[in-house]
């Protein structure tokens, strides 16, 4: 009987050591840790007979250990499910060809080390290409995209982080492929940015053409005020419609919630995404092919 205590005992240490490693998750701390408590309740009662003091002290500590191990904070669940494990799968795209008469645009995103395109660099990049109706304003899909990080020469600033989630470790000997932006760029007829102005000078460090472009701002030529919006910033335009918002502002995250947004309809009965083609179509409506079916 002494040598089933002693193994309990033995049994009951090293699934507390265990359940110490920094490495472990909470719900194998909790497994490890109700074992412990386990083996000693068993020791406790092996030991009572020959040690009363310390088969007592055993029980009470495996009670006690099993409080503590239900106190620890419960494991991110997902929505409806139990907790996610492995590696997080980004969402898959479906993606579609050009309907034939159908535009292109390219909906740009990137996070960057600060805020000021002058001195600050890109350390994510986002682009969808989605093809659409320019009479309508119905968007038929995304035709390519491409995400990718990239190591700036400065620090990260510690709020764009702290927004991002992005950190130095993240981005450490990582690149954009230049090639496969373009590609998704020179073929769109406008390129759209959450803040136009701002994003197409930071875009102008690793594409020369992009500053080029036709460029339309989703924050400043669609009217947001109107629609009782109470400021321009993504979460609060996402927030006012109902379009769930990203924890994090990543690009791809960013570009899902921003391209939902574009295809509501706003009071006057049109998808969001005609204002934009309004705003492009004024600044060259000559060259534009649905004028020029129409002459």
């Amino acid at each position: 009987m002494r040598s089933v205590a002693i193994g309990a005992l033995v049994t009951a240490g090293f699934f507390l050591l265990a359940s110490l490693v920094r490495e472990v998750s909470l719900e194998w701390k909790r497994k490890f840790r109700l074992a412990a408590a386990v083996a000693l309740f068993v020791a406790g009662c092996f030991l009572v007979p020959y040690w009363t003091a310390l088969g007592v002290f055993s029980i009470l500590l495996a009670a006690y250990i099993a409080l503590a191990a239900q106190s620890l904070p419960a494991p991110p669940r997902t929505a409806g499910g139990p907790e996610r494990r492995g590696p997080r799968e980004e969402p898959q795209t479906t993606f579609i060809s050009v309907p034939e008469g159908a535009g292109l645009a390219a909906f740009i995103d990137v996070e960057t080390t600060g805020l000021e395109p002058d001195s600050d660099e890109i350390v994510e990049f986002g682009a969808q290409s989605f093809a659409f109706d320019w009479a309508t304003g119905e968007i038929f899909g995304v035709v390519d995209e491409y995400f990718g990080l990239r190591q700036p020469g400065r620090a990260i600033h510690p709020k764009a982080s702290a927004l991002s989630g992005i950190t130095m470790k993240t981005v450490r000997g990582r690149s954009l492929d230049t090639g496969k932006i373009a590609a998704i760029l020179n073929p769109a007829e406008f390129l759209i940015a959450h803040n136009a102005d701002s994003v197409r000078r930071f875009v102008a460090t690793v594409s020369t053409d992009a500053p080029k472009r036709r460029w339309v701002c989703f924050m400043r030529n669609i009217e947001w005020y109107d629609e009782g919006c109470a400021d321009r910033k993504l979460p609060t335009l996402l927030a006012h419609f109902g379009v769930p918002a990203p924890a994090l502002q990543r690009s791809r995250a960013n570009l899902t919630a921003a391209l939902a947004l574009l295809a509501l309809k706003g009071q006057d009965g049109r998808p969001f995404l005609c204002q934009l083609i309004g705003a492009r179509l004024r600044m060259q409506p000559q060259k534009h092919p649905a004028n020029a079916a129409g002459e």
